[in-house]
């Protein structure tokens, strides 16, 4: 029995992994649920100059290699396993964990990221697309409170790559996406409000 699949998407710091973890922890108890972070599919770039890092758009659809993403995700779908793979943002490197990933059956797969509505082969795999419209000077916030608790990256740094990174592509590549959502929901709206929303939309579609 195949897997349901939902995207969530919204730009940096919009709360798309808090939702997905939410929705994962609230629907878990009727059925099985698979959380998959898609930024774990960004292109290897690690061992490059410090120019070439403050240059290279993280934030560019370019910059994920959405074929081994579209593979994995198909095989998940029909309850396959797949290679785990995680991303390390310090070193830049994408390496395979030597886990698998998976496998569920009849389940619901969960998979967030900002470019999750980007690609036109991905939407398709979708039984549901959902977008988070979030307030940008709230997604500068939480990209500051990460990068800097997580990441060890300079204040200033992050803010710089917003402005001129984050912020352009966002406008050009995923606020635009909205319109291929079937729901949108409002960040600022409260967790509880949108989980309680989504949580029902979910269980009509698995029924």
């Amino acid at each position: 029995k195949k897997n349901k699949l939902v995207l969530v998407s919204g730009g940096s710091g919009s709360g798309k992994s808090t939702l997905a973890r939410d929705l994962a922890e609230s629907l878990k108890h009727r059925l099985p649920v698979l959380l998959f972070p898609m930024d774990d599919y960004y292109k290897d770039v690690s061992g490059k100059s410090t120019d070439f890092y403050k240059s290279y758009d993280f934030d560019s659809p370019d910059a994920v290699e959405f074929s081994l993403l579209e593979k994995d995700l198909r095989s998940l779908i029909a309850g396959e396993e797949c290679d785990e793979i995680r991303y390390d943002f310090s070193t830049h490197a994408r390496k395979r964990t030597g886990k698998a990933r998976g496998a569920i059956c009849g389940g619901l797969i969960v998979a967030e990221g900002i470019f999750a509505l980007c690609n036109e082969e991905i939407r398709r795999l979708a039984d549901l697309k959902i977008f988070i419209d979030a307030d940008e000077t709230l997604m500068l916030f939480r990209r500051l409170r990460r990068d800097c608790a997580e990441r060890s990256c300079d204040p200033e740094d992050v803010k710089k790559r917003f402005f001129n990174f984050v912020m352009p592509s966002y406008r050009k590549f995923i606020a635009p996406c909205e319109k291929h959502s079937d729901l949108m929901v409002k960040s600022g709206d409260g967790p509880e409000c949108n989980l309680s929303f989504l949580s029902a939309k979910i269980a009509e579609l698995l029924d």
